[in-house]
């Protein structure tokens, strides 16, 4: 279904429906940033066992590492 019919099918609900559809893309949303979430943990975590992440608490240090 292309977006702007999918827009104006949702301009077309009752109210409830609407409250309902955002409450399901709350949810959705939410899922997918969890999910965006455990795979940068996931990439972080194999970055560190390949000794490839360099921890400080420096603030010059850290300003550098930041900048390259």
């Amino acid at each position: 279904m292309q977006f702007h019919l999918l827009v104006d099918e949702i301009r077309h609900l009752s109210l409830p429906e609407k409250q309902e559809m955002r409450n399901l893309l709350d949810k959705f949303l939410i899922e997918e940033r969890r999910t965006e979430i455990a795979r940068n943990h996931e990439q972080s975590l194999e970055a560190h066992r390949r000794g490839e992440l360099e921890f400080s608490n420096d603030p010059a240090r850290l300003r550098q590492l930041l900048e390259g």
